[in-house]
């Protein structure tokens, strides 16, 4: 009895107690691989799969070889040396066994505990996995990364090359300068090392080249470190470039990267950059040639970048290419307290893009109905036509894009799938109605819209309906009171129902059908009018 007290007595009370047992009961000679795993499973930024894992283990910080030596022979080792702490899913991803893992791992509890040696801080977690991920793919110039395999062979190199720079961007300088910042900056400015092609290559190129840097310039450090939000990195590649005519460009473009992922404070640094070249604050860096930063920042939702831009100059009418402004951008999207602060801040809701659309013509077409009201408010014409302007033939094509200008403007590359609808003299209404948005239809006409507008090709509202097979829209329209005997300027003289029955708009032909008692088939409806024609 004596024993079984004893024994009794030994057993851990507490939860807190039971894991403080299991892991000083870890193997001396695994105490290092097993911290390094609780460490990736408690701030990785993704669920891990074991092989991930394990090849992690095997990896030292700042080492210049890989050393089979420190691999695992067998992954399912990480099983036994965790015990308890640790599943493994069906999936073959690795996890902590509970939430209480992690939460008693990163607690102040563990730090007074026998366990003490395993307890975790977020920052030096951070700390410890990028330097590692670094580490990874400096290494990396010593493999085929361009093999099919290479996923297979090197388990950790999707995962370092997606997340890295989320790890050292969360570690702070104090903390990154030892061995994170020197490691990303050698990364960085690797330019002749397979290392840092094979991360642009196996991270998909187009997810950084939203903003395509002049060719010259292509994969510069500070454009990427902007991008990453590597703030201290990029401090030092500002403070060491030496080409002053290549320096306004360079920091334009990385300013543009900063802005578009929202990193305030190195966009901050960058205009102090920028401010210093002559001296001054300015928005030089501003290329009509492309996409403006305040573009970026505003399309993103980053109210506090925008702000500071504005504050600092930046045009907020300026116009890319394409004619597009920030407001554009917004009226499309929707995001109205971006919107109110680029109209409290002198944004023209009458500027025209290179189609001739203002930011009503966008809301109108998206269906946004809040910023419709807003800008409406804040003075745009409801019966504004939209002129066609020439310098929209100059524009780069849209093939030629990067990933994220396709989503700023291409995305209203919406202009590509509307060409018919592009037509000179359209007005806002046109655009509801050629997309179908009922509720946005209805409002612009409660504004004041005229439902009788036509554009230069004779169309009305109702006509654009019709062609493009909105039946509700066009019923709404009758019902506003949208004329139907109006004709387009084709060679055809096509009313809007005329027009839909060309179009095998059967559901717009019932809707506005004059003879509902002797309907037709939209067939021979088809024949008369080419036999009319």
């Amino acid at each position: 009895m004596a024993g079984l007290r004893k024994a009794l007595r030994s057993l851990p009370k507490t939860l807190d107690d039971t894991y403080s047992r299991i892991l000083i009961n870890i193997d001396e000679e695994y105490r290092r691989e097993a911290y390094t795993v609780l460490q990736w499973l408690t701030f990785s930024v993704r669920p891990l799969h074991l092989v991930e894992v394990a090849e992690a283990v095997a990896v030292r910080p700042g080492s210049d070889f890989l050393d089979d030596e420190e691999k695992l022979r067998d992954p399912h080792v990480i099983l036994s040396i965790c015990s308890s702490l640790v599943v493994l899913s069906e999936f073959g991803e690795l996890r902590l066994a509970h939430y209480s893992v992690k939460e008693y791992l990163v607690s102040e509890r563990i730090r007074t505990s026998p366990a003490s040696q395993f307890a975790m801080m977020v920052d030096s977690g951070n700390k410890d996995i990028a330097e590692i991920c670094l580490t990874y793919l400096l290494l990396s110039d010593q493999w085929d990364l361009l093999s099919h395999s290479r996923f297979l062979d090197f388990p950790l190199l999707r995962y370092a090359t997606q997340n890295w720079h989320v790890h050292a961007r969360s570690v702070p300088a104090e903390l990154a300068q030892t061995r994170v910042t020197p490691l990303a900056v050698q990364f960085l400015t690797s330019n002749d090392n397979p290392a840092f092609k094979q991360w642009i290559t196996i991270s998909k190129q187009d997810e950084f080249y939203f903003q395509p840097p002049s060719r010259a310039l292509v994969g510069t450090p500070l454009y990427f470190a902007s991008y990453c939000g590597l703030l201290e990195v990029a401090r030092l590649m500002v403070e060491s470039m030496k080409d002053a005519d290549a320096r306004s460009e360079i920091l334009g473009d990385a300013l543009k990267a900063a802005s578009n992922k929202g990193h305030l404070n190195v966009v901050k640094l960058l205009l102090d950059a920028v401010a210093a070249i002559d001296g001054h604050e300015k928005d030089d860096y501003t290329r009509e040639d492309t996409v403006t930063a305040l573009q970026q920042a505003a399309w993103n939702g980053h109210l506090d970048i925008t702000q500071l831009l504005l504050n600092k100059g930046a045009d907020v009418n300026a116009q890319d290419p394409w004619g597009t402004t920030a407001l554009h951008c917004e009226a499309w999207k929707g995001y109205t307290p971006m919107l109110k602060l680029l109209l409290d801040n002198g944004a023209d809701p009458e500027t025209q893009d290179g189609a001739g659309g203002s930011a009503l013509h966008f809301a109108a077409y998206a269906g946004q109905e809040e910023v419709i009201r807003m800008l409406l408010d804040y003075g745009a014409r409801v019966d504004a036509k939209a002129a066609f302007h020439t310098f929209v033939q100059k524009s780069p094509k849209v093939e030629e894009l990067g990933a994220s200008d396709k989503e700023v403007f291409g995305e209203a590359a919406w202009l590509e799938d509307r060409d018919e609808g592009r037509c000179p003299g359209r007005t806002p209404l046109h655009e509801a109605a050629w997309a179908g948005k009922t509720g946005a239809v209805r409002l612009l006409v409660e504004r004041g819209a005229d439902v009788r507008a036509q554009d230069d090709n004779g169309w009305t509202a109702l006509h654009r309906a019709a062609k493009q097979g909105f039946a509700d829209t066009a019923q709404l329209l009758l019902d506003l009171g949208s004329p139907t005997d109006l004709r387009d300027r084709s060679e055809m003289r096509m009313t809007a129902y005329e027009l839909a029955a060309a179009h095998m708009r059967e559901d717009v032909v019932r809707a506005l059908d004059p003879f509902p008692s002797g309907r037709k088939s939209v067939q021979v409806l088809v024949c008369e009018i080419s036999v009319d024609g």
